[in-house]
């Protein structure tokens, strides 16, 4: 399989070979005649069939092998289409042909030239947090298979206690760090206090164009009244990795629907950047499985 050309943060080999030792996510790829890379995606087939594609690169060109498209969109139970920037209108229109409806979603993006233009977008009560933690804290990437271990713990807490969503298996995070990790194409952040590892961040990149946050934990409540903000600790340490290795942009992965109050949303604002509506594009191929997939994504949002 021929992937150079599609080598995204979201389709580099490296992460693909984490992601099938998830048992969570499996890769799915769609190819054309010669073996090149079009798209990739993941597919969860604990719940009804569900193919969710996240794409960063112009898809316009999938329109020239639409017979093919439509028999890989069929396969699954239902597709959806998640954008990581804003698509172009004509991507929009070729999404409607093949049947897809759309969502308002936001994702929030933070242009990372300097870390001295983010800090001056960034909120006073933030940079005061960021000041005082700064005498207590140490931010390193996961330097371990420790570091990763202890990361794990503190979000599969939180997932278990407060998100309620479908969590990767240890092996993902694991498979990260030994393969993606290093590779320019992620990174495991980690935010010490007493060399205690008390905040983390997950983050795949594509490499001179973004990065992302894709699993994010820190211990506040555990710290709460001691001068110590771990979550703004970890956010700051990841917006100033991004100018620190010269990527362009830091994307969030996702600030709600645009309608319905989010104390998430309101969290990341205070780092400054620009709200985008990308959307969701979903496409149903079984009514009835997909709306029983729709109640469960809808209780439990997946990412």
């Amino acid at each position: 399989m021929n992937i150079q050309f599609f080598n995204t943060a979201f389709s580099n080999p490296a992460l693909l070979k984490a992601i099938e030792n998830s048992g969570l996510y499996q890769p799915e790829f769609l190819l054309d005649k010669e073996g090149t890379l079009w798209m990739s995606g993941f597919l969860f087939r604990k719940i009804v069939n569900f193919r969710l594609l996240l794409f960063e690169e112009n898809f316009l060109q999938l329109g020239t092998y639409d017979i093919q498209l439509r028999k890989f969109l069929k396969s699954a139970v239902f597709t959806e289409f998640r954008p990581l920037n804003r698509i172009s209108v004509k991507e929009e229109n070729l999404l409607n042909q093949l049947g897809f409806s759309k969502t308002d979603w936001l994702n929030l993006i933070v242009k990372t030239n300097s870390v001295s233009e983010i800090w001056e977008k960034v909120s006073d009560v933030k940079k005061r947090q960021i000041r005082s933690s700064e005498k207590y804290i140490k931010v390193e990437e996961a330097g371990s298979e420790d570091d990763v271990d202890a990361f794990y713990k503190i979000l599969f807490k939180l997932y278990r206690q407060k998100v309620r969503k479908p969590l990767p298996h240890y092996n993902f995070f694991s498979g990260f760090y030994h393969h993606v990790c290093g590779t320019g194409y992620g990174t495991i952040l980690t935010v010490k206090h007493q060399d205690k590892v008390i905040a983390g961040m997950l983050c795949s990149i594509t490499p001179g164009k973004s990065m992302y946050e894709w699993y994010v934990v820190g211990m506040d409540d555990e710290y709460k009244g001691k001068g110590i903000y771990p979550s703004v600790m970890i956010t700051w340490a990841a917006l100033e990795y991004a100018c620190n290795h010269k990527i362009p942009q830091f994307n969030f992965m996702g600030a709600g629907y645009p309608e319905i109050p989010y104390g998430v949303r309101d969290f990341k604002l205070d780092f400054g950047g620009e709200l985008v509506n990308v959307g969701r594009y979903i496409k149903s191929n079984k009514p009835f499985l997909f709306q029983l997939g729709k109640m469960y994504i809808l209780a439990r949002e997946i990412m």
